[in-house]
């Protein structure tokens, strides 16, 4: 599963769940995601210096940074997914469900959402563990 068919899915999944989810998608491949561009708003906000492919408010005001991977790429997409733990409420990691389910006992040891997709929808949709500061 390609990432521009996972990002569609996470919208549709967002969307559903009535979360406001902007988007960055860099000019380069505004084509491959026109359909994602033509449904969302666009965002240039950064967070420890990447921009989080989608961006946005969960239904209850908390900030949410999702981080979109295909079938690969996925140890690249873990740290940014961890990066973004500093700016938002909660983090994700979205990818295609085979790809994202062999990490996912790491990424919620690590606080990090996972969304698995497949070509009928988000199969796998796994909050964080709420972090809770430890005084």
């Amino acid at each position: 599963m390609d990432e521009s068919a996972v990002f569609e899915q996470v919208v549709d999944e967002l969307e559903a769940r009535s979360y406001q989810p902007l988007v960055h998608v860099p000019g380069a491949h505004e084509a491959t995601y026109a359909d994602v561009l033509e449904r969302c708003e666009s965002h240039r906000i950064t967070i420890g210096g990447r921009y989080p492919d989608v961006l946005g408010f969960t239904n209850t005001d908390r900030v949410f940074a999702v981080e979109v991977k295909g079938s690969s790429g996925l140890l690249r997409g873990i740290g940014q997914a961890l990066t973004y733990q500093q700016g938002a409420h909660v983090s994700f990691l979205a990818a295609a469900e085979e790809s994202v389910q062999q990490h996912a006992d790491l990424l919620q040891a690590k606080g990090v959402g996972v969304i698995g997709a497949t070509d009928a929808g988000v199969g796998t949709w796994a909050s964080p563990p709420d972090r809770k500061s430890v005084v």
